[in-house]
C-alpha cells in the first residue's frame, strides 16, 4: 500500500510539473523526505499528503482518494511468509537496522524472552518454531540475532524491556540446562547499565497482555514506528494516534512491572 501511494504521489508531482525542490518549498516538507516518500522508503503523514495535493493543484476526488490511501498505509500487515521471503537472517538484519536508527527502544514481550537478551540455544529454539515459511537457514538467523545484541555493548539507544511472567514460565525444548543459561542471562540484565529490564507479574493490574510489540523512536527522522506481532503476521503502525496508544499501554505496563531485585526474584522463581 505504501509503495502504491508513493507512486501516485510522485505521478501527481510530475503531472504538476514540479521538481522535488519546488514541492518542498511549497509544502514545507524537506526535499530529502519527499524523495524518501516517493520511493516508499518512508511513510507520509496525512497533513503532508494534504499539503502535497494542494501544492499540485489536485482535484477534490484525487485529494480524498490519496488521503484514504495514506490512512490505510499508516497501518500495514505483513504475513510471516512475506516477512521471511528473503530468509530468517534477512529479517533479523532488518530489525538490526531499526535498532541502529533508534534513539529509544521500548519492547514488551508477552510470551518470549526479548531477542536482545536471548542465549544462542534459546534463540535457535524460538527461531526454529517461528520459521513459518520453511526457510531452513536457522544457523544464519541465530547468528544474526546474536549480532544484534552488540548494541548492548556500546553507546546507543535507550533500551527498555518488559517481560511478562508468562514468558518466564514457558519452557522451550532443550531441557533445564537451556533455561538455566537463559535465566542467568536475564538475571545479569536486571543489574546491567545498558538496558532497563522489568518483569511483569501475571497478577499485576493494568492493560491485558494481548501481544508483543516494540516501539522505535527513530533518531534520524524523529518519527516513531510500532511493530506488533500476531500468530500470522507483523503489524506496522506509524500513524501517531496509534503510536500514542501503544506508548500509553507500555507506560501502564511499566508502572505495574517489577524492577531490580523484585524483577530478579520473579526470574529466579521461573521454572
Amino acid at each position: 500500500m505504501r509503495r502504491s501511494l508513493a507512486a501516485r504521489l510522485k505521478r501527481l508531482r510530475l503531472d504538476a510539473g514540479l521538481t522535488t525542490t519546488e514541492l518542498a518549498r511549497a509544502t514545507g516538507i524537506s526535499q530529502g523526505k519527499i524523495s524518501k516518500i516517493e520511493t516508499g522508503a518512508q511513510s507520509v503523514r496525512m497533513d503532508h499528503v494534504d499539503a502535497w495535493t494542494h501544492a499540485c493543484d489536485a482535484d477534490d476526488q484525487t485529494r480524498v482518494h490519496l488521503l484514504e490511501l495514506a490512512e490505510t498505509a499508516l497501518t500495514e500487515a505483513s504475513s510471516w511468509r512475506q516477512e521471511h521471503r528473503a530468509g530468517l537472517a534477512a529479517k533479523q538484519a532488518q530489525v538490526a537496522r531499526w535498532e541502529q536508527r533508534a534513539a529509544r527502544i521500548r519492547d514488551f514481550q508477552s510470551a518470549l524472552v526479548p531477542g536482545l537478551l536471548q542465549t544462542r540455544a534459546y534463540a535457535a529454539t524460538v527461531l526454529g518454531l517461528a520459521d513459518a515459511s520453511g526457510q531452513q537457514n536457522l544457523d544464519a538467523a541465530v547468528a544474526a540475532r546474536l549480532a544484534r545484541q552488540r548494541i548492548l555493548e556500546q553507546p546507543g539507544p535507550a533500551i527498555e524491556l518488559i517481560v511478562a511472567q508468562a514468558a518466564l514460565a514457558w519452557s522451550p525444548a532443550g531441557g533445564q540446562q537451556l533455561w538455566a543459561e537463559q535465566r542467568q542471562r536475564l538475571l545479569d540484565a536486571v543489574t546491567a547499565q545498558r538496558v532497563r529490564l522489568a518483569a511483569l507479574p501475571s497478577v499485576a493490574p493494568g492493560p491485558p497482555r494481548l501481544n508483543a510489540f516494540t516501539i522505535y523512536d527513530f533518531a534520524d527522522t524523529g518519527e516513531q514506528l510500532v511493530v506488533a506481532e500476531t500468530f500470522a503476521a507483523e503489524l506496522y503502525h506509524d500513524d501517531q494516534r496509534d503510536v500514542a496508544m501503544y506508548v500509553e499501554v507500555f507506560e501502564a505496563l511499566a508502572a505495574n512491572a517489577c524492577y531490580g531485585e523484585a524483577a530478579a526474584e520473579l526470574v529466579r522463581a521461573s521454572s
